[in-house]
């Protein structure tokens, strides 16, 4: 049976309709991403039941469009666990289109999302990988061995609190040109946080998902770079331009929404410091994280 899997985000909303077809591959039918922020300073903004049932809707109907048999996943990731609403927006939703949200600790997501990502076709071959999903409230990281029999076993796995959106908000810098002074503070910031919650482990490769890791596979592209691999130095060399951009300068240059524009830099900064941590020099960019997990029922 095909399955809708949706994840809601603290900065968009996804889905996928899809189905399981081998141990590690997934048939896609259909998947789109609504970019509407339900996270706020104090927790989720007025109108996040709202935003959540109407991108459901929506969702429904077009996967009605290429499928007539199929089930919904919803996983609820960092900013609706974080919110003491939780129960009453959750029943708002179930009311209004049938689908219940599963609340995912940090930890489900993250093994969830890795398994995702590990559907990507793209992948070189490893025995062991670090994985970072790189969302608006958190960072979930995964590190993993692959067997011979082409098996993960998960070796450990964590969320940290630095995603793009919480990272702005404790520094201010939404909607602002960046000076290299809150850079800095910025990224001793994730450095500390790293080091409080992390073990540093040695791989083969890094592979990465998330909203900032896509937009710099995005801006390589504008460049005529078609590819999945990302560098370092990459990623320093666009949180400079960024940071010296307004929000409106970044979404008309490169074509991105305002909630995704606003926080770009910080994601950066986030990956940046991950990749330095593990004195890593590149990751391998994937678009699939935990929606395709969710299709693999894990």
């Amino acid at each position: 049976m095909d399955i809708l899997a949706i994840d809601v985000g603290s900065n968009s909303i996804k889905c996928l309709l899809a189905k399981k077809s081998g141990k590690n591959t997934v048939d896609v039918k259909f998947e789109e991403t609504i970019h509407k922020r339900i996270s706020a300073e104090d927790g989720l903004v007025d109108d996040a039941a709202d935003i959540i049932s109407e991108s459901f809707e929506s969702f429904l109907d077009k996967a009605k469009l290429y499928s007539e048999d199929f089930s919904v996943r919803a996983a609820g990731t960092s900013a609706l666990r974080s919110s003491a609403a939780f129960d009453a927006i959750s029943e708002v939703i179930l009311k209004k289109t049938g689908v219940k949200i599963e609340l995912f600790s940090g930890d489900r997501e993250a093994i969830t999302s890795f398994f995702g990502a590990m559907t990507e076709p793209m992948l070189p071959d490893f025995k062991r990988v670090n994985y970072i999903d790189l969302g608006g409230g958190s960072l979930e990281e995964v590190y993993a061995s692959k067997t011979s029999a082409g098996h993960f076993d998960i070796i450990s796995k964590s969320s940290i609190s630095i995603g793009a959106y919480r990272l702005s908000q404790i520094f201010e810098s939404t909607n602002s040109i960046l000076s290299a002074e809150t850079i800095q503070e910025m990224s001793d910031y994730c450095k500390s946080r790293l080091i409080q919650k992390h073990d540093f482990n040695i791989s083969d490769v890094v592979v990465g998902s998330g909203g900032a890791i896509s937009a710099a596979r995005y801006m390589l592209n504008m460049e005529y770079k078609d590819t999945n691999l990302i560098t370092l130095a990459d990623f320093e060399r666009f949180l400079n331009t960024v940071a010296s951009m307004t929000t409106l300068e970044r979404v008309k240059r490169y074509n991105i929404p305002f909630t995704r524009a606003d926080i770009l830099p910080a994601g950066f900064i986030c990956t940046i410091e991950f990749l330095k941590f593990l004195k890593m020099d590149k990751l391998h960019h994937t678009y699939r994280n935990l929606r395709y997990g969710l299709v693999l029922d894990i």
